[in-house]
């Protein structure tokens, strides 16, 4: 049997609607920041994935399950497709530049003092080949995750990155193999 709850006599009509807005307002808190630590949870996993050396931690795995988890699974697709379509981050690719150019100039500085182990490629050519490795590397695992998730709308992710035309060809036939 149901009865009807009233307020307390000691708390007046607008100190209990007070009450009840903190109480909505907190409940509402709690949601944002669950929601916030599923993202930070959710990028992190991706990062690993995408940015792992031998992957033999579970890294594809964890990143597949959560992809598998009603509460996870949009945040993952959306991730992993921003990666497929973009690669890394700019500050990352800025970051792996930065990390090239002094990795150039070292091996400038060997070469001086071995003329006879020279270097045959421009800084720029150095730098643009590594960093096109780079963005590879995250489209391509991208899309693995996306796959092994598949998902309706992980597959359209693979899907609408077939049709690129900017893509290298090693990543196009990484992208035509993967089902």
């Amino acid at each position: 049997m149901l009865r009807e709850v009233t307020p307390p006599k000691v708390l007046g009509g607008s100190v209990w609607r007070i009450l009840v807005l903190v109480i909505v307002v907190l409940a509402l808190s709690a949601i944002v920041t669950c929601r916030l630590a599923a993202e930070q949870a959710v990028q992190a996993a991706i990062t690993s994935w995408l940015e792992c050396d031998e992957c033999t931690d579970g890294e594809l795995d964890t990143v597949i399950r959560l992809g598998h988890i009603s509460v996870t699974d949009d945040l993952v697709v959306r991730h992993l497709g921003e990666a497929l379509r973009g690669g890394p981050s700019a500050d990352s690719q800025e970051a792996l530049t930065a990390s090239l150019k002094a990795a150039y100039q070292d091996l400038s500085a060997f070469a001086r003092d071995h003329p006879e182990m020279p270097v045959s490629i421009s800084e720029d050519d150095y730098v643009r080949a590594y960093v096109s490795n780079y963005i590879a590397l995250y489209q391509v695992r991208s899309a693995t995750a996306l796959a092994k998730i598949g998902t309706e709308n992980a597959m359209l992710e693979i899907t609408r990155a077939r049709t690129r035309e900017d893509l290298r060809s090693d990543v196009r036939r990484s992208l035509e193999q993967l089902q």
